[in-house]
């Protein structure tokens, strides 16, 4: 996301497989979950709906990008479709999609993200750098 001077802000999400909900062609919807507790893309959105997606799914070499607008909702009949460990989100971000593409993994295959042998101290148990 980006506020409204065009300064960007990344806040990783994910969940169990298909936390995505799919609700048309044109239109996903990203639950919130407890977290860090920062809103920082949700006032984002508010001022500057664009937004960038990068779906990265461990030991695949594929990135998915979604680039779109998005905005935040408070309830909607598929926030039921939503819940996870009993939890129904509070929010939810609706992303419209503008352009759909999976992206060359070349860089992946390069960093050997997925590859713990090439993570720098992967052997005390750091995260990698």
């Amino acid at each position: 996301t980006a506020d409204a001077e065009g300064n960007c802000d990344v806040s990783p999400r994910g969940g169990v497989p298909g936390f995505t909900h799919v609700v048309d062609p044109g239109t996903i919807v990203l639950p919130d979950r407890p977290g860090n507790r920062r809103g920082d893309s949700f006032r984002n959105i508010l001022t500057n709906p664009h937004v960038g997606l990068l779906y990265l799914i461990p030991g695949v070499m594929d990135v998915l990008r979604i680039n779109g607008r998005a905005r935040v909702l408070t309830d909607a009949p598929f926030f039921d479709a939503l819940v996870e460990k009993n939890q129904r989100p509070k929010l939810a971000l609706v992303v419209e999609i503008d352009e759909i593409y999976r992206h060359c993994p070349a860089s992946l295959r390069r960093s050997g993200i997925w590859s713990p042998d090439t993570w720098e101290n992967a052997a005390e148990g750091d995260s990698p750098a």
